[in-house]
């Protein structure tokens, strides 16, 4: 199976990752699932991915060690699964790693990166593309998960969606709804987020994924996130 997208790690903060996805399958689809941050984030630790680190030279990467990621905190907790081999097992257990996905700053027409090696490592030689692109906001459960990556990663996922289908449908979508959706996506003040959970129910949606999430004070909430994007029909 080829590679379906190319991450690189923008920023790390506590439990927030931030990555730029460029898609290198047309068909692959940018979407803000769990189970597909989960097998990105599960690529980094399995041995078997060239995961590249930047060095002080700005056009060279060189390989992060694999048993420096598989020793790392997600190494330890994947260990002895693989995240192709096992779909039940990534859609039962995504929640226990990610808390949301958000996606922000899409694009297409865009310059994907390509790699020539050399005995000095990777070089980065950028050459045009028709690739999506799109900017991942990614919330994990806890911050050991991402202890092993930093800023200027990057590696390859054949990862894929596995996630559970959300349905939505036109008469949850009332104008209290879209209104108290809107504000939230504006602003980005989630403390708002049980007053649209409470809409939607009045409006008779029975989605008990959707309904918790908004109602969850644990939940790691990101810009771009997916709820919020399914009820607005960004997704």
């Amino acid at each position: 199976m080829p590679d379906l997208y190319r991450l690189q790690v923008l920023s790390i903060r506590d439990k927030y990752l931030t990555c730029r996805v460029t898609e290198l399958y047309d068909e692959a689809g940018l979407c803000p699932s769990p189970t597909l941050v989960l097998h990105f984030l599960w690529d980094t630790v399995d041995g078997r991915t060239s995961v590249r680190c930047p060095t002080d030279e700005t056009d060279i990467l060189t390989e992060l060690a694999p048993d420096f990621a598989q020793s790392s905190p997600l190494g330890q907790a994947l260990a002895g699964r693989y995240a192709y081999e096992d779909g039940e097992w990534n859609w039962r257990n995504a929640g226990r790693f990610v808390s949301c996905v958000g996606i922000v700053d899409r694009c297409v027409a865009t310059t994907v990166d390509d790699y020539f090696v050399s005995e000095r490592g990777w070089h980065r030689t950028p050459v045009e593309s028709r690739a999506s692109q799109a900017t991942f906001h990614i919330g994990v459960t806890d911050s050991q998960w991402l202890e092993h990556l930093a800023p200027g990663m990057e590696w390859e996922s054949r990862g894929y969606p596995e996630d559970t289908y959300i349905p939505l449908f036109a008469d949850w979508l009332t104008p209290d709804v879209m209104l108290l959706a809107k504000n939230l996506d504006e602003t980005g003040d989630f403390s708002g987020r049980p007053v649209l959970a409470d809409a939607l129910q009045e409006a008779w949606c029975d989605s008990d994924e959707l309904l918790n999430h908004l109602r969850d004070p644990n939940a790691t909430h990101v810009r771009g996130r997916w709820a919020l994007d399914l009820i607005l029909g960004k997704e």
